[in-house]
């Protein structure tokens, strides 16, 4: 594989937020329901986001929400630069929470709207509001608040904006509520919160390949919001797999690999066993390389445990050159999808649009896991299970996002075990 030099490629910070913001549009409609729901008649947030150094216009988008309105908090995880909590509010508006709530139409109009939005013609017409009759209306919520530094702000940047140009048409990504600050001065980003956890601890049990497409087509659908955005995730790994309920999935902290970047391009933030095989050679990291890392978590969806190995080491003596071993008996259209975004040569890997549109029909496929599946599965969490009591490795993978140079992944693959495997 060619070796590129990738500092010539790199992207400043301040570039990238001057390309947000040239993106941005004042006041849109998220904004509104945001500001009905945690009112802020000082002002607060523009206060603190000039105390963070970021751009006032943020003001329009975010909400500033005082810490002592929430009760219940608790830690959920700690991350390598971050810590993330949850902690419950209550609408503070008799008529519960503020909403999209479906424009007030002649009943011909609104006829007509139902068989357009059918069609997928256009969506139906909605505005700001309370629906004071819908059930859920006033149960409290509860929201993700992950702590945030200065330097954390590209991420809220990133995730705001895919946020703003695409959640209108796809749904697909987990929303930025706005911003507060704990008692001992920490800032948090406060954030929908994945009541089923990520793909690392979820209690879901996945053992039917309609479930499997469905979790596969949201991810697929998050990752090109992310990509049509302009944006590379960067940084994909099960702790970035959020579940928010049965049957929606998401990527969540994008770009904030790009904010630990080192100046000098020579080092890359991740998790070594979820790097595609080119950021070995130095190649840069692009969408195609999220793409690698999908296959990999899709294929872990399945598996419920991590690659063996490293990408590099994968390719380099496996004769098929994937990143692992296929699940027997999966659909063909899971394996191909699978195999595809498992190409060694980046050019060859398909979008993220068309994993969507191959994925879309696919939910109502009922095929539960068939028993050479289930055997594979069981085979492969027990070795998983025995590698992680045994002792007598040299290297164990972090279950956390960190700097690597490229001699540090080197030589960590040359630690490796005689037969190319790394514990897990």
């Amino acid at each position: 594989m060619a070796s590129f030099n990738i500092s010539a490629h790199k992207e400043t910070t301040n570039d990238r937020l001057m390309r947000s913001l040239s993106l941005l549009k004042p006041n849109p409609p998220p904004g509104r329901w945001r500001k009905m729901n945690f009112p802020d008649p000082d002002n607060n947030i523009q206060l603190h986001l000039n105390r963070l150094g970021a751009p006032q216009l943020l003001s329009e988008y975010l909400a500033w929400i005082p810490f002592d309105r929430f009760t219940d908090v608790g830690m959920l995880v700690r991350g390598g630069f971050s810590v993330v909590w949850k902690g419950t509010v209550k609408p503070l508006d008799s008529r519960g929470w503020a909403s999209y709530v479906p424009k007030q139409l002649p009943s011909w109009k609104r006829w007509w709207n139902n068989i357009a939005v059918e069609k997928r013609r256009f969506p139906l017409p909605e505005e700001v509001g309370y629906e004071p009759n819908y059930a859920y209306n006033h149960v409290p919520r509860t929201y993700a608040l992950k702590e945030i530094e200065d330097f954390m702000l590209p991420e809220l940047l990133y995730e705001q904006l895919t946020l703003q140009i695409h959640i209108a048409s796809s749904g697909a990504m987990p929303q930025v509520i706005g911003l507060s600050q704990t008692n001992s001065g920490k800032y948090v980003m406060v954030m929908t919160y994945a009541v089923e956890g990520n793909l690392e601890n979820t209690k879901l049990e996945i053992r039917s390949w309609d479930v499997v497409y469905q979790y596969a087509y949201w991810l697929a659908k998050s990752l090109c919001t992310i990509h049509k955005a302009g944006f590379t995730h960067g940084d994909l790994h099960p702790g970035n797999i959020v579940f928010y309920d049965e049957c929606f999935a998401a990527i969540i902290d994008v770009g904030l690999g790009k904010c630990f970047e080192d100046a000098n391009g020579k080092s890359f933030y991740g998790r070594i066993e979820y790097l595609p095989p080119e950021i070995f050679e130095e190649a840069p990291y692009t969408a195609a390389s999220d793409i690698y890392s999908l296959g990999t978590l899709l294929w872990q969806m399945v598996t419920r445990v991590p690659p063996q190995s490293t990408a590099e080491k994968a390719i380099n003596t496996r004769s098929d050159r994937l990143r692992e071993e296929m699940i027997p008996g999966a659909p063909r259209i899971f394996e191909d999808i699978v195999r595809s975004c498992w190409n060694p040569d980046p050019a060859q890997r398909p979008e993220a649009q068309e994993l969507v549109d191959r994925l879309y029909k696919k939910f109502n496929l009922k095929m539960p896991f068939s028993d050479v599946t289930n055997a594979f599965i069981a085979k492969r969490q027990a070795a998983h299970q025995q590698q992680q009591q045994s002792n007598s490795f040299n290297f164990t993978p972090s279950s956390l996002s960190r700097f690597h140079t490229l001699e540090e992944l080197r030589g960590q693959i040359n630690a490796s075990t005689g037969n190319g495997e790394i514990p897990n």
